[in-house]
């Protein structure tokens, strides 16, 4: 007997029963792709559109889709932005999306400290929901580059972020789970988080 091929909300009930957690029907076309239950969309091409446009945004992920809104902010309303695979179709859509600060280089810290905020007022300064979790960020190291870690925090604590050196007997309340030797030391940003690549790439196209 023939089986037939799981879409639409069987799908989407089967990832949830996977992943052991609700998933949004937003991931379903890109699942049902990657799976081979349905084949790639044929792109939509019009050879005169880009001459119709000021600003022609190539790739329709994060990046593409938060320069075209900045852009449509500043009253740019002749936008466009193309994809062969839609928008979030591609490495965006497949992204861990953690929201965290924590970088060894102050640049992308200052840069991530930044965005931060728009996370935690989405509804306000985008609209919709990007399934911002703010579960907070959790960095252990090796024994070995507990003193670089200690460096670390103390930059990123004097450019604003929200960060502090942890020792075991915190880091098990916040991961109970853990097995711990008694000597770890870690990063802990209470701000930080995850979102939803696909509803937050979305969000902004």
């Amino acid at each position: 007997v023939a089986v037939p091929q799981p879409r639409g909300e069987l799908l989407t009930r089967m990832l949830t029963t996977c992943m052991g957690e609700n998933v949004s029907p937003d991931y379903e076309p890109m699942m049902a792709e990657e799976l081979a239950f349905a084949a790639s969309p044929d792109p939509v091409v019009d050879p005169g559109a880009a001459g119709r446009f000021s600003v022609v945004v190539v790739g329709a992920g994060i990046i593409g889709t938060a320069i075209a809104f900045h852009l449509a902010q500043r009253g740019m309303t002749d936008v466009i932005v193309c994809d062969k695979g839609g928008v979030a179709g591609q490495a965006s859509g497949r992204s861990g999306a953690l929201v965290r600060t924590h970088y060894t280089n102050l640049d992308e810290a200052r840069i991530a400290l930044a965005a931060l905020p728009w996370f935690e007022e989405w509804e306000e300064r985008v609209g919709g929901d990007c399934g911002f979790a703010p579960t907070g960020f959790l960095q252990m190291v090796d024994r070995r580059d507990q003193q670089t870690l200690r460096r670390n925090v103390e930059a990123l604590q004097h450019i604003g972020v929200d960060t502090r050196l942890v020792g075991p007997d915190e880091i098990r309340d916040l991961q109970p789970h853990l097995h711990l030797h008694g000597d770890e030391l870690a990063a802990y940003e209470p701000r930080s988080g995850y979102a939803d690549p696909v509803a937050t790439t979305r969000c902004l196209a």
